[in-house]
């Protein structure tokens, strides 16, 4: 294959993982052939959270999971990268090739990784707090990156750069597609979703309307705020429980709020991110809460209770009280199976069609050795098989497969489908018969 081909066949499969048409692992690993180097890696980093997240197909899995988690921190690289404009290469001549050798991060760790310490990086994106980029590394065994590597790289790195303004657009409507689908029943006067800094990463035209007015909320320093200091600690003591750093619970109660000496009537309720929208993957700071901003002088909103109370005796019927709890199972999955296209199926949702509470339900999981979660993944992943392993349906995208299975996120339906199948969705479709190593 000429040079111009491979080059139009990388930046296909570039943009075809960016619209969540094929996983990135495809398209990294041609990137680091077509430049001689070992391996190519996407990496975000996020200084405020202290949070980062790394794909890198060949790189080892612990290497990756220690540099997240403690590692990351440490790179000296990273000044460098993070100070760069996007779309400007750099290499380890810009750090320092002496100060990285002597640095504990190679000495400690990066020299153990099997990948070498010459680099090529270059931003893709960049933000008050934080950037993505892609960087493709020497092995271990031939530490070296030419001329010729760079020049290869440089032709692939406006694609790139495209390639994730897409995947953070789509990942960003999905989020609130996600999210508005989840809450559709949910009475409010505003809808915010937020990382662990209170940074706003989705509003609702309510909430956007709400901070425009200064209705004792607003952004400070990018951040959203409650004019009432007290009510700001409380607020924030919320998303610390969310986040897992703060162990009580009642920390997430609606916060009432006032703006000067105005009796308070709105109030904020925090709710946990993962309890609304599950694996749900986001470019760059990753969601912790949802803001829901109710009006306290609306009688007939009563807020979500902390515990889980039997739905009105007046919706269940005869026969839902009747049943036994095999009957009960049964109906329930076969509810499952019937909806499994509908991105909003939940325990709350099934709760409320099947005249129960959501912790029977979880129960009734859990007698079967299984959970709700895992249960209603397994069947979108299992029809999403029988979808892509359907001669009839063989022109129909992997996309739209992974929306009508449920899959509000493509990157998930990705991840989730390969480690239950051993195979990308694509490879699936290609070969169904044979089990990837």
């Amino acid at each position: 294959m000429g040079l111009e081909n491979r080059v139009l066949d990388i930046v296909d499969n570039l943009y075809g993982a960016a619209l969540g048409e094929a996983d990135w692992a495809g398209p990294l690993c041609a990137l680091a052939d077509f430049c001689g180097a070992e391996n190519a890696a996407l990496v975000r980093i996020d200084h405020a959270t202290g949070s980062s997240s790394v794909v890198a197909p060949r790189a080892d899995p612990g290497v990756i999971a220690a540099y997240n988690e403690q590692w990351s921190a440490e790179d000296p690289t990273v000044k460098a990268t993070s100070t760069a404009p996007v779309g400007r290469i750099t290499s380890l001549a810009d750090t320092g090739r002496d100060r990285f050798r002597r640095s504990s991060f190679h000495n400690e760790f990066w020299s153990h990784s099997g990948l070498g310490a010459e680099r090529l990086a270059v931003n893709l994106a960049l933000s008050e707090t934080g950037f993505a980029s892609c960087v493709v590394q020497a092995s271990a065994r031939q530490d070296e990156l030419d001329h010729r590597a760079e020049r290869r790289f440089s032709l692939l790195v406006p694609h790139l750069i495209r390639a994730i303004a897409i995947q953070t657009r789509l990942q960003k409507l999905a989020l609130e597609n996600a999210v508005l689908t989840s809450l559709k029943d949910t009475r409010r006067n505003g809808l915010l979703v937020v990382d662990a800094g209170l940074r706003i990463l989705f509003a609702d035209q309510a909430a956007e309307a709400l901070l425009a007015n200064g209705a004792g909320l607003h952004l400070r320093g990018g951040r959203f705020a409650l004019d009432d200091p007290r009510s700001q600690d409380l607020l924030l003591r919320g998303i610390l429980a969310c986040a897992g750093s703060y162990r009580d619970l009642a920390a997430t109660r609606p916060v009432p709020w006032r703006r000067g000496d105005e009796a308070a009537r709105l109030s904020v309720e925090v709710v946990p991110w993962s309890s609304v929208v599950a694996s749900h993957d986001v470019a760059g700071a990753r969601p912790v809460a949802i803001l829901l901003i109710h009006d306290r002088q609306d009688q007939n909103h009563v807020p979500p209770a902390q515990g889980e109370t039997e739905p009105p005796q007046q919706a269940v019927n005869a026969s839902q009280r009747s049943r036994t709890r095999a009957e009960l199972f049964a109906a329930i999955t076969q509810d499952i199976t019937a909806n499994l296209g509908e991105s909003d199926v939940s325990l709350s949702w099934l709760a409320k069609r099947h005249g129960v509470t959501p912790r029977r339900i979880r129960d009734l999981f859990y007698a079967e050795n299984t959970s709700f979660t895992d249960y209603l993944l397994n069947a979108r992943l299992d029809h999403a098989k029988e979808l892509l392993t359907d001669p009839a349906l063989a022109n129909v995208n992997v996309a739209t497969i992974a929306l009508d299975c449920g899959f509000g996120d493509i990157s998930w339906f990705h991840h989730t489908f390969r480690r239950r199948f051993g195979k990308t969705p694509t490879g699936m479709r290609k070969n169904p018969g044979h089990w990837d190593q």
